[in-house]
């Protein structure tokens, strides 16, 4: 059985989306601060009932919208991928 990842904060979440939407030019803006803290607690509550994906982070913050601009960005960024593939969610 797989040990517990290491859960993103929030910050890091945010930061991570300042620095795609800064990209872009256009101007970053956490909408939606309840919506991001469900985003990120939805992967804790699959772990904590068998659940191994990690795109249900990623999904949650899709389909959340937490931020003004750049909410399906992490899906389609590479450096993305890292953080899965090193047992960091």
């Amino acid at each position: 059985m797989p040990s517990e990842p290491t859960w993103l904060p929030a910050e890091l979440i945010v930061s991570f989306n300042e620095l795609v939407v800064g990209e872009t030019g256009e101007p970053h803006v956490l909408r939606d601060e309840g919506a991001l803290e469900n985003a990120l607690a939805k992967p804790m509550n699959y772990w904590a009932y068998g659940e191994r994906d990690a795109v249900v982070l990623l999904m949650g913050i899709a389909r959340t919208h937490p931020f003004l601009q750049g909410n399906n960005a992490p899906l389609s960024k590479r450096r993305t991928i890292s953080f899965t593939s090193t047992g960091t969610i």
